[in-house]
């Protein structure tokens, strides 16, 4: 059982956010995006997820190759 409080946010996403590779060929990788998340937890989350996706796809040295997809549920 989980318990979330006002305020509470969890992001589900596909794959492909996680495995962006970037200029270093690098996989952008779950604790990247745990880092990012955190950045900008403070941001409305509509604006948040937008900003996420900008910078994830601002990495791809190549377009995508992946689907980037990802949802994001905040507790009222």
């Amino acid at each position: 059982m989980l318990t979330l409080y006002p305020g509470d946010m969890i992001l589900f996403y596909t794959d492909g956010l996680t495995e962006v590779k970037m200029e270093d060929r690098k996989v952008f990788g779950e604790e990247r995006l745990a880092s990012v998340f955190k950045e900008m937890r403070g941001l409305p989350p509509s604006q948040l997820v937008q900003q996420l996706l900008d910078r994830i796809s601002a990495m791809y040295q190549e377009g995508p190759r992946d689907d980037l997809a990802c949802l994001l549920l905040k507790v009222g």
